[in-house]
């Protein structure tokens, strides 16, 4: 045991006892040491503790964080339930507040342009994350056999593909920006998907690759065995109630939302937060994602998924615009022949959309079904946009 001995100026306040029965003899202390306080020296007491020494290595051992060597718990993101990520900042980087989709987050070299962070979301994969990374890049997307002739790195016990582009990077918060470099990788898990993306001047960028893959490397994930990458697990996501509010296994989602009368959560799905169905045989298909690119190109795509000609950025000025996330977002409104990511063409369809920007992503809304019915779940699309928040 350590003993520490301190030696304390008495305070008035230790003068204080009010017993009745110790009136006395305490107004004679206290005239007794009137003449004390105006003394240079004032009286002091001796005060012994007794506390443990400090377990495991020396408090002062310069290699330990500040927060380690006053025993603070190691820093981990919590965003996600269950079990926490942890990590070792390199040298270079400092942390800055997490927010919904970056914990950790990080700058590099103290220059807010140069950034790198991590994601936690129920679903997603390797391909459809890199593929989404080249689009901000402006590079088309490329094949799972492409995917696979990529550098790899080890990240939780996975050896997973690294993308590493240079050119000009689009965020949807901001205008083109030339002479970027961006970094990117994508661990999935049984639960949720893990991305690590480092991207800003490629000045900067190019110094710090070691350093992220050391610091890809030393991920730790407690309580979870990874899984082989391919092919994507589904999301795991809670019913929500009507008016939903995340929490247990929805606590990880980034939105809240009321669900209409009539619409039912449908099975988890690859890049979506959630998805509804609703109308006569449940057609109608409604969901929220998350994801980057740019809003003109996301409408134009929109307009050739509906086989009809992309409009122009004056044409969707013109558009019709909702509330979504407190910005004001066009609606956007197609009838046509809807092709999908796989099956056949659907003839006779109508698709209902909107986003807003989401940090340095967007936020998308979007609903498709047979155009009569669409055209029925039109009020409450919007009255579900409006209703989404960030609780």
């Amino acid at each position: 045991m350590n003993h520490e001995t301190r030696r304390v100026p008495r305070r008035r306040s230790d003068l204080a006892i009010w017993s009745p029965f110790l009136w006395v003899p305490t107004c004679a202390t206290v005239f007794a040491l009137i003449g004390a306080c105006g003394s240079q020296n004032p009286p002091v007491i001796t005060v012994t503790e007794t506390r443990p020494a400090p377990k495991g290595d020396s408090a002062s051992d310069p290699d330990r964080t500040s927060a380690e060597r006053f025993g603070f718990r190691p820093r981990q993101a919590a965003a996600h339930p269950g079990p926490t990520l942890e990590w070792s900042t390199p040298t270079g980087w400092r942390e800055v507040a997490p927010t919904q989709l970056r914990n950790p987050n990080f700058i590099l070299d103290d220059d807010q342009a140069a950034q790198c962070y991590v994601t936690t979301l129920s679903g997603g994969g390797q391909l459809i994350n890199i593929n989404r990374w080249r689009g901000q890049m402006g590079l088309e997307p490329i094949s799972d056999a492409e995917l696979g002739g990529l550098e790899k790195i080890d990240v939780l016990g996975q050896n997973v593909a690294l993308l590493d582009l240079k050119g000009t990077y689009r965020s949807m918060s901001g205008s083109p920006k030339e002479g970027y470099q961006l970094i990117g990788c994508v661990a999935q898990l049984a639960d949720r998907s893990i991305s690590v993306l480092m991207v800003g001047p490629a000045s900067i960028i190019t110094t710090h690759l070691e350093r992220y893959k050391r610091f890809c490397a030393g991920l730790h994930l407690h309580g979870a065995e990874p899984v082989h990458s391919h092919p994507p697990v589904q999301p795991q996501v809670s019913a929500q109630p009507a008016p939903a509010t995340p929490g247990g296994d929805d606590a990880a989602l980034p939105v809240a939302w009321n669900v209409p009368s009539g619409w039912e959560e449908a099975s988890p799905r690859p890049m979506r937060l959630v998805s509804f169905v609703s109308g006569p045989e449940k057609a109608v298909d409604c969901y929220i994602s998350i994801a980057g690119g740019g809003d003109v190109a996301n409408i134009q795509r929109w307009y050739r998924q509906m086989s009809q000609p992309a409009p122009s950025s004056q044409d969707i000025q013109g558009l019709e615009s909702i509330e979504l996330l407190g910005h004001s977002s066009p609606l956007i409104e197609i009838e046509g022949a809807y092709q999908g990511m796989r099956g056949p063409k659907q003839e006779d369809y109508a698709m209902l959309g909107t986003f807003c920007p989401f940090q340095d992503q967007a936020l998308f809304v979007k609903m498709v079904g047979p155009a009569e019915q669409v055209a029925a779940q039109k009020d409450n699309f919007v009255a579900f946009c409006r209703s989404l928040r960030t609780d």
